[in-house]
């Protein structure tokens, strides 16, 4: 219950892309493994049930808007989990992996319509970087310590700009590194 409002992030206003929506808190979904269900729902350690949330993947993002169904039971498995979807939801926002980075905002009113995200079709050109972002390849040995001095960044800014929970690196680990920060 302490990492919900310690993770909560009250009064910050957002553009999602289809109305003017609040961001509630920041942290890691997951998808709900029983749940064979179309619905667009989810469960939450604290909102209760009937809440509409619109979750947005960080990774890509897509959203979705979905309904509390349930608390999110506190065990091991979801101690760093701040929302879990059902299958249907994570395959709306394109969630991949047992984890993935996600933000929660108010949902806009059931009046308006929402659409969810849909990844456009892959082409084999390159996607280009922004300027100001450096791709590191991580290597044998390597610590976060050392590449922020190679790069004059903090340790916090690394970990924001990969949504890095712990400070092990594995060798070939792409980490984004902004210029100009």
């Amino acid at each position: 219950m302490k990492r919900l409002f310690l993770s909560c992030i009250i009064g910050i206003w957002a553009i999602t892309g289809y109305a003017q929506t609040t961001l509630l808190q920041i942290g890691f979904g997951g998808a709900i493994a029983s749940s064979q269900s179309d619905k667009m729902v989810g469960l939450h350690p604290a909102y209760p049930v009937g809440t509409r949330l619109l979750v947005k993947n960080k990774a890509n993002g897509g959203t979705v808007v979905i309904k509390v169904i349930g608390a999110l039971p506190q065990t091991a498995e979801n101690e760093k989990l701040v929302i879990k979807l059902s299958q249907a939801a994570c395959k709306a926002i394109k969630a991949s992996g047992k984890r993935f980075s996600v933000e929660l905002y108010t949902a806009p009113p059931e009046n308006e319509t929402v659409e969810t995200y849909t990844e456009p079709t892959k082409d084999t050109t390159k996607i280009k970087v922004p300027e100001n972002e450096i791709h590191h390849k991580v290597k044998t040995g390597e610590t976060l310590y050392a590449i922020s001095k190679k790069y004059k960044v903090t340790i916090d800014q690394i970990r924001t700009w990969n949504n890095l929970e712990k400070d092990v690196l594995r060798t070939g680990q792409k980490i984004k590194i902004l210029k100009n920060y």
